[in-house]
C-alpha cells in the first residue's frame, strides 16, 4: 500500500490499512499538497488473500474531474465516487473549483 509511489509535487505523511474483525478495513492516508489541481487520477484495486495477496476483480481507473461530472454511467465509478464522498466530503468539489488535499 502507497510503497514505490513516485510523489513529485506532494509528501506522504501517512498511508497504512486498518484491518478490523467482520468489518470493513480503512484506509488512513495523510498528504499535503501545496497547490490545487484540476486534474487528478484516482485508481483502486482490490485484492484477495488465499495463500498470497492476488488481484481481483475490481480494477478501477478514473480521471477525478470526469469521476465527479459524470458518474451516472459507470456503476464502478459512482461506488468510488460514493466511498471517496464519504471518507473525505470537504474535498470532493466540482473540477472548476481543483481539488485539494492539505
Amino acid at each position: 500500500l502507497c510503497i514505490d509511489t513516485p510523489y513529485k509535487e506532494t509528501i506522504l505523511h501517512e498511508c497504512r490499512m486498518i484491518f478490523r474483525r467482520n468489518q470493513r478495513p480503512l484506509l488512513n492516508v495523510s498528504l499535503e499538497a501545496p497547490k490545487k489541481y484540476n486534474y487528478l487520477m484516482i485508481q483502486f484495486q482490490a485484492h484477495y488473500k488465499f495463500k498470497k495477496f492476488l488481484p481481483f476483480l475490481i480494477d478501477i481507473k478514473a480521471e477525478g474531474c470526469d469521476l465527479m461530472r459524470d458518474r451516472k454511467n459507470d456503476p464502478t465509478h459512482r461506488w468510488m465516487y460514493g466511498v471517496l464522498k464519504d471518507l473525505m466530503s470537504s474535498l470532493v468539489h466540482p473540477c472548476p473549483f481543483g481539488v485539494c488535499f492539505s
